[in-house]
């Protein structure tokens, strides 16, 4: 049996994205508890399988090579700007940003701060009151009582775990991605981040 020379010179694109997608996902996963320290990867995913996707698009509505560049640029463009403030993010960011998730769960309280970054942009870091999570599974321990605080919890044993969310922006440009980050406290009352 043989194959008409239409379909075997077609090239097979849609499997081979499928695949360079799926690993790129699979490159972001989170080696960290800290969410903070994932997002870039994420961006980068996000930012290449916009412009997959986009060249793909491109190449269904026009079957052409410059409906695949634009569409790819587009894909590109949309990817790209939802990371636009993630992308200038350096270390020295990500510790504050760290260090105010800290600070709030651990006071149960909302935390603001502005700084001048490295590149002499100003930042400006809100993260909001936490609210009280039950622990991730499996645990035998139990959240805060209904009506009671996380000190007197701990007092009795129980496990305590907080959810913050923040958001950053480098000269008034805010984040689409809002950061969440969970926090467990241990024994010694200190607060670590969890992924939960």
């Amino acid at each position: 049996m043989t194959t008409s020379p239409s379909v075997r010179n077609k090239p097979i694109r849609l499997p081979i994205t499928f695949a360079l997608v799926s690993g790129l996902g699979l490159s972001a996963c989170g080696t960290t508890n800290w969410q903070i320290d994932d997002v870039a990867s994420t961006c980068v995913v996000t930012t290449i399988g916009g412009a997959i996707i986009g060249g793909i698009i491109g190449a269904a509505v026009t079957n052409k090579g410059q409906g695949v560049a634009a569409g790819a640029g587009i894909g590109l463009l949309a990817g790209g700007a939802v990371c636009a403030v993630v992308a200038i993010l350096d270390d020295q960011d990500k510790e504050r940003i760290k260090t105010a998730q800290m600070e709030s769960a651990a006071n149960a309280k909302a935390v603001s701060m502005s700084y001048v970054g490295k590149d002499g942009r100003k930042r400006q870091i809100n993260i909001a009151k936490p609210v009280d999570v039950p622990p991730p599974a499996p645990s035998t321990l139990m959240p805060a009582p209904e009506g009671g605080t996380a000190e007197q919890a701990v007092a009795a044993g129980e496990q305590i775990c907080r959810k913050s969310n923040g958001t950053i922006s480098v000269e008034g440009v805010q984040n689409p991605m809002e950061i969440e980050q969970y926090f467990c406290r241990n024994s010694t009352g200190d607060w670590n981040p969890v992924i939960m």
